[in-house]
């Protein structure tokens, strides 16, 4: 069985509500089916009930090297998005998005805007998801197409979160702006957290999706595999094997 754990995760017992553990499908290894509930499950509730993703959209994801990043890029060219744009912090990381399946792969810094230009040709994106906090809000209002949607789902730079722009910023942009936790979900709809676990194991074992998670060995190394992460020396994901 595989499920979501808010907390509690590392341990060689862990305790989780019932509504959110789902079955693993025959030819899921446990290492995948691990990392399953965490980045896949987020990247599924990102592009469907938060997202709300069309088939054509162009999407644009930061961080797009990272675990979360690259599990986007799979999952929404499986939910027909079109024009996939991701953004890394530095050139080194650039290899890692364009693996994942990014059409593109921009380094942010001052041409982003014209280089996402150039790419939709003037029109924009229709769907941005920036695990930044508020750092990027400014740049995503102009990245962000007529009638577009901007999702925050996270904190990674950890500084403090501004406010949100004014309505008529909104207004005239035509743009929205929402928020995401796989947290809230699980303790106010956990049936949507299993139906989006259901789904991207289902995609696993019939091979329509493809992770290949970094195996730790022991809960002893765990501190270290995630202090390589929070430094931004690690790429994809990672499972500890107890």
């Amino acid at each position: 069985m595989a499920a979501f754990t808010a907390t509690g995760g590392l341990a060689e017992v862990a305790v989780v509500r019932g509504e959110l553990v789902v079955e693993i499908p025959a030819g899921v290894p446990f290492e995948q089916a691990a990392v399953a509930p965490g980045t896949l499950t987020t990247a599924a509730l990102l592009l469907g009930p938060t997202g709300r993703l069309r088939a054509g959209d162009s999407v644009l994801v930061h961080s797009a090297a990272g675990g979360v990043g690259q599990a986007l890029a799979s999952l929404a060219r499986l939910y027909g998005a079109g024009l996939l744009v991701g953004t890394v912090g530095s050139a080194g990381r650039a290899a890692a998005a364009e693996k994942a399946g990014y059409d593109a792969v921009v380094v942010r810094g001052d041409g982003i805007v014209d280089r996402v230009g150039e790419l939709t040709s003037g029109r924009g994106v229709d769907l941005i998801l920036d695990p930044q906090g508020t750092d990027w809000i400014e740049t995503d209002l102009e990245l962000v197409a007529a009638g577009g949607r901007i999702v925050l789902f996270g904190n990674a730079g950890g500084t403090p979160l501004a406010s949100l722009p004014a309505a008529g910023r909104l207004f005239g942009g035509n743009a929205a702006i929402g928020g995401f936790s796989i947290r809230g979900y699980a303790a106010k709809a956990p049936w949507m957290v299993a139906e989006a676990l259901t789904d991207v194991l289902l995609r696993l074992s019939r091979g329509e999706l493809q992770v290949e998670p970094t195996v730790v060995d022991g809960l002893q190394h765990a501190a270290e595999a995630q202090q390589a992460l929070a430094d931004g020396r690690g790429e994809g994901k990672y499972a500890v094997r107890v």
